[in-house]
């Protein structure tokens, strides 16, 4: 594999890596290139042929060329990985309006993925609220709950962007179904995810082990077309 700029001799190119598999000649292989994140592989008829990791662009160019030599091509496809689901909401800092920091069951537990701690508000009153600033604004797409024990939550979640603003994307203060755990999708994007419990069962305290707000993280398709295409290239000898 190398890699290098269109524009440029192919001498000045860089060798990322190099690899041998068996290859007969007048008959069809199949090539395949994998990219992910850094990590480039390279398959020839599926055997790993050079397997390398390189940041020198951050974009670039699928294409196919076969140099001044004849060349047949195939069933070409460009797929991009599935996203993959992540907790965004995951140890970043939060706050309360209330904390029953006389048993340690402050707001930080909310969002530690640490089955054994949890945020409690210091009464049972409805309307206590807890939050969590991701950093910066992002896209999100639901969230989960898992509450202290099995029972009817009533709750509502707002995201923002300024900590001033306010959007509801999830309405749940008529819920009437019990349950320890609760998953929300929406579509939304904001910085700052508020849960407020607005209404409990009798001896039921504002109270959950952990929350977490969902974000995609894969491949952006328009990274292909961005600025002027460097190329990786595979040659075949």
């Amino acid at each position: 594999m190398r890699i290098g700029d269109p524009l440029v001799l192919p001498g000045s190119e860089v060798i990322l890596a190099s690899g041998t598999v068996p290859f007969s000649a007048n008959t069809w292989h199949n090539l395949k290139l994998v990219f992910s994140n850094t990590n480039i592989k390279a398959y020839i008829d599926n055997s790993l042929v050079a397997d390398v990791n390189d940041t020198t662009y951050s974009a670039g160019l699928v294409a196919l060329g076969s140099g001044w030599k004849i060349a047949q091509y195939d069933n070409i496809s460009i797929k991009a990985s599935a996203p993959t689901i992540v907790n965004l909401a995951l140890n970043k800092p939060v706050s309360a309006d209330s904390e029953e920091t006389s048993k340690g069951n402050i707001a930080p537990n909310g969002n530690d993925d640490d089955s054994s701690s949890k945020w409690t508000a210091n009464d049972g009153a409805a309307n206590h609220w807890w939050k969590v600033d991701l950093g910066s604004a992002q896209q999100l797409i639901g969230t989960e709950v898992r509450w202290e024990s099995n029972s009817a939550y009533k709750y509502k979640i707002d995201v923002s962007n300024d900590n001033a603003a306010w959007t509801t994307v999830v309405d749940q203060t008529a819920n009437t179904v019990s349950k320890q755990t609760n998953k929300d999708s929406f579509t939304a994007s904001g910085r700052y995810v508020k849960i407020t419990v607005t209404g409990l069962a009798v001896n039921k305290w504002a109270s959950f082990y952990d929350f977490k707000v969902f974000g995609e993280t894969g491949p952006n398709p328009g990274a292909f077309f961005h600025g002027w295409p460097h190329i990786v290239r595979v040659i075949m000898e």
